[in-house]
């Protein structure tokens, strides 16, 4: 499968360096997206467990699937993952996250909304986005 890129990404990449294609060709190979050598990663990831830090240390941590590596937003996550003051944490947290921006660590393309339905006579009293994650059924009640 190959693809032509409409633009080039200047973000410190070039489009022409597929060992597949000719010098100065824009077509790449899909096999060559997240190889770590071309500039460009593709990933999916849906939070499982509510932990503030678990997105990020999947985008930004030691073994992320794009292979950015930046010791500084590394210590951040690090700190981040032994203290136990929650706000410490988050601001721990955002750090990093404002670090990997200015690299342009990650850009989303695309963010996923999901909605649930009940039957009438039923619902969930929380606000949450992790519910799912615990025994939700637990946590069922009776609406009015």
């Amino acid at each position: 499968l190959r693809f032509k890129l409409l633009h080039p990404i200047d973000a410190g990449t070039t489009t022409n360096n597929n060992p597949r294609s000719g010098a100065g060709d824009d077509l790449w190979t899909i096999a060559t997206i997240g190889d770590g050598e071309h500039g460009l990663g593709y990933m999916w990831y849906f939070s499982t467990t509510g932990d503030p830090g678990e997105v990020i240390s999947y985008l930004y941590g030691p073994e992320n699937p794009s292979r950015y590596s930046n010791s500084a937003v590394e210590s951040l996550l690090a700190e981040a993952f032994v203290e136990s003051d929650p706000t410490v944490r988050a601001d721990l947290i955002l750090g990093a996250e404002e670090l990997a921006q200015t690299d342009l660590a990650s850009f989303p393309l695309w963010w996923g909304q999901s909605a649930t339905a009940f039957l009438d006579g039923w619902t969930i009293d929380t606000d949450t986005p992790f519910v799912y994650t615990n025994p939700w059924p637990a946590l069922l009640t009776r609406s009015e």
